[in-house]
């Protein structure tokens, strides 16, 4: 099973008055009120904040009584991409309840079970709505594919590996990708009536993926034609990048072979290539802010610069905006070589990503340039173990 979770960011939802009498919310703030059926009292949700792919957890609920809340300081004044995860409880997909929100804004979230992909969402954020018809065209598809993926997160969970349960999860995995399909084919059937604006775009990028991850998928020229008809300021969207390396995939870096190149910029905003630091071991990480284990990674990263100074050149490429970067700095700031993908992860990163498609990921490339070794994840220490007896 694909490791990356695709960037399912979105929820069903229609547009409709949410704000009642005496509902008033402090202009600075937005609320979420939520009312929930068949889901355990004590079951906690985590609310994420998204900016781009990465979400970034901003508090915690538990739900009792079928109800739960949040109240959280808006960053902006423009509309915020959040979302909702049951995950870190058994039995819940990995999957989320996703939704928009601006300041003095309340919003209302309702379940009926589980499948928080279904919970319907109402707010004043007009994506909300836009979003709906999407779910709503798929609206059974999907409460099939969340109850599947909870059954094969379920299963992997359990550490089974009997020849029944990797039957089960291969069977799964082959139901998953029929119900893709037929999602790809209900987005697609409204693309093509609908404007181009950001959801528009995640659904574009969504159907590249399954284009990527799915053996007999079917619309790759519909894909390609659409992306065809998008402008010059279109194609620059971040999601639009990403689509182009699914559509048309570039070669990608194997170890024991030559390392791939490719431009990055500095705070400063200067070019940089791995070329100007030929000579000695490079151990690339490609990383984000809103990964944890990305953060977990950088002290470790720094005693490895320290220890290493002399022979190998760590480059750290972040993977997210610039802005969301340079903040991500402020708290964790980084000494050695800091450079940015510049495309959010459609550029270099893109070369190197193949059937690891997850973060951190690490690369290590020797002093004449070929990959060495390439692996995905962090645990502490696991970076001194990799490059322990080859870098001396």
């Amino acid at each position: 099973m694909k490791k990356r979770l695709f960037t399912i960011l979105f929820a069903f939802a229609t547009l409709c008055g949410i704000a009642q009498d005496g509902d008033l919310v402090n202009p600075g703030f937005y609320e979420i009120k939520g009312k929930v059926k068949n889901v355990p009292d004590g079951t906690v949700l985590c609310l994420m904040r998204f900016n781009t792919d990465y979400g970034v957890v901003v508090g915690n609920d538990t739900i009792s009584n079928g109800e739960f809340y949040f109240k959280l300081v808006a960053e902006s004044d423009d509309c915020e991409k959040l979302a909702l995860g049951g995950f870190i409880n058994e039995g819940f997909s990995m999957l989320v309840t996703p939704l928009w929100a601006s300041a003095g804004d309340c919003v209302l979230v309702e379940g009926e079970d589980k499948l928080m992909y279904t919970w319907k969402v109402t707010g004043p954020a007009p994506e909300n709505t836009v979003w709906g018809r999407y779910i709503k065209k798929s609206f059974e598809e999907w409460k099939c594919y969340e109850s599947l993926s909870a059954e094969a997160r379920s299963l992997s969970a359990k550490g089974n590996t009997d020849e029944r349960a990797v039957e089960c999860i291969q069977r799964i995995n082959g139901e998953l990708d029929s119900l893709k399909l037929r999602i790809c084919a209900n987005d697609l059937s409204i693309m093509k009536q609908t404007v181009v604006d950001d959801i528009w775009m995640d659904r574009f990028y969504f159907a590249t993926l399954c284009m990527q991850n799915i053996k007999d998928f079917t619309y790759t020229d519909e894909l390609r034609q659409l992306y065809g008809g998008l402008t010059t300021e279109q194609r620059s969207h971040y999601l639009a990048k990403k689509a182009y390396v699914n559509l048309y995939p570039q070669e990608q870096a194997q170890s024991g072979k030559k390392a791939i190149d490719g431009e990055m910029i500095d705070l400063d905003g200067k070019k940089h290539t791995l070329a100007e630091l030929k000579g000695k071991y490079i151990l690339l990480d490609f990383w984000a802010n809103g990964c944890g284990p990305c953060v977990k990674a950088l002290p470790e990263l720094a005693v490895v610069a320290r220890m290493y100074k002399d022979k190998l050149c760590v480059v750290s490429v972040n993977l997210e905006s610039e802005e969301v970067w340079r903040e991500a700095l402020k708290e964790h700031p980084v000494s050695w070589y800091n450079w940015n993908d510049g495309y959010s992860g459609s550029a270099l990163y893109a070369r190197y990503r193949s059937d690891r498609d997850g973060i951190p990921l690490f690369v290590l490339i020797s002093p004449d340039g070929y990959i060495l070794e390439q692996w995905c994840g962090y645990g502490e220490g696991v970076i001194l173990e990799h490059l322990s007896g080859i870098v001396e």
